[in-house]
């Protein structure tokens, strides 16, 4: 039927695969935002800080800001339903200096402390992180990414114990991992090096509670957390007299910063988070539905004489709409395939615009395109087939199912005509 229906056949297929496409891409996008993919594979049980509010009602000002790394050490890591913290920050214009006649590049390095490879579970490929008396000590030790050894030294092996400028500071590798994509954007960088070698973090922040870190805890108790963070806000105005401080209902479970933005609003609307959701897959479904169902009633129209004949012979209607629904699923199936192939084509090779518009730029900072990369996890992901095949089977039963059950149901003498 294929063969002897080219045009039909194409034009139907063409246009499950382009609503296959959207979907599919609107689905690794929020996959990539949700689900547990590398490094980030505990997202299920972070929450994250993003800022703190403090108010000096004697100076009538209010200022907000990420965490100090007084802060994390002396209030946030003595949360008692904190099973692990870490704080870090990133640095995507850092220069890379080379040995040889290269021009130096900017990097994206991310400061942090030893407990940021205890909550994102980064494979390293040779060699270990810094250690905690690394960290204490401010050595000026650092790990780096696969690719970027590759693109320094052309190799990831041998590359321990020498070194890199970065901001014309010499760091010491200490261990090749591999790396991720500028999409995490918590976990992601090129180089990741203890905070503590950048000399404005190791001078004392003097007691305020607002710095450069970014701050994730790693709990299953999220309530419990942002009470006991509340109180330690509490304790920290008790402590400095006439200000008070406000955390805002934080920490945000890794969920709440990916989808809904909490960073910009004091309370999550979560029903016009779904509003707008499901009013997109609507649209991605029903606006492609009635293109095609208006291409099978006029198909179902010409073959009204087939179904005549089949009827006058016993042909019941619940057999023959099984055999129609099953032929348009075949198609549907076919541009399906189609649809998911060109989303993935387009994911591969337009990254650096399409997922950085659709997910967002990481924490703010200028970072290249070629960092916005969809890993091999993110694209070939059992919930985005699912995804994919669950439309493909709602496509095809709201386009057929109306058109098909209007002919069949007429009498076989009109059907004959």
């Amino acid at each position: 039927m294929m063969r002897q229906n080219k045009l039909f056949s194409g034009i139907y297929i063409l246009g499950t695969a382009l609503a296959i496409a959207a979907t599919t891409i609107f689905a690794i996008a929020y996959y990539i935002r949700i689900a547990p993919v590398y490094p980030e594979y505990q997202r299920d049980r972070m929450s994250h800080i993003y800022q703190v509010y403090v108010n000096d009602p004697g100076q009538n000002f209010t200022s907000g800001g990420w965490l100090s790394a007084d802060a994390v050490k002396n209030y946030i890591s003595q949360l008692p339903s904190a099973e692990c913290v870490s704080a870090s920050m990133l640095r995507s214009g850092t220069s890379l200096e080379f040995d040889d006649d290269r021009t130096p590049v900017k990097v994206a390095v991310r400061y942090a402390d030893p407990n940021f490879f205890k909550i994102y579970s980064y494979e390293f490929l040779d060699g270990a992180p810094f250690t905690t008396a690394e960290f204490e000590s401010g050595a000026a030790r650092t790990a780096i990414s696969d690719r970027m050894a590759e693109k320094i030294f052309g190799t990831t092996r041998d590359v321990i114990g020498r070194t890199v400028s970065l901001d014309f500071k010499d760091y010491t590798i200490c261990g090749v991992f591999r790396e991720g994509s500028a999409l995490n954007q918590s976990s992601f960088g090129q180089f990741i090096a203890p905070y503590y070698a950048l000399p404005e973090m190791q001078a004392n922040s003097g007691g305020s509670l607002i710095g450069r870190l970014r701050t994730v805890i790693l709990s299953d108790d999220v309530e419990s957390l942002r009470n006991e963070l509340a109180e330690a806000g509490r304790k920290y105005a008790a402590e400095h007299e006439g200000l008070t401080v406000d955390f805002r209902n934080q920490p945000y479970t890794d969920v709440e910063m990916a989808l809904a933005n909490p960073s910009t609003n004091n309370d999550i609307d979560w029903v016009s988070l779904w509003r707008r959701n499901i009013l997109i897959l609507l649209v991605l479904l029903i606006v492609p539905a009635l293109n095609l169902s208006g291409m099978i009633a006029g198909r179902m129209d010409s073959r009204r004489a087939e179904i005549g004949v089949r009827k006058s012979f016993g042909g019941g209607r619940r057999a023959l709409l099984s055999q129609v629904l099953w032929e348009n699923l075949v198609l549907t199936i076919t541009g399906g395939i189609v649809g998911l192939v060109v989303a993935w084509l387009l994911i591969h090779g337009a990254a650096g615009w399409l997922l950085k518009c659709i997910c967002g730029s990481n924490e703010g900072v200028n970072i290249s395109a070629e960092m916005y990369r969809a890993t091999p996890d993110m694209l070939f992901a059992p919930t985005v087939f699912i995804c994919a095949f669950v439309f493909c089977v709602l496509l095809n039963i709201v386009s057929a199912l109306i058109p098909a059950w209007s002919v069949l149901r007429r009498p076989i003498v009109n059907s004959l005509k």
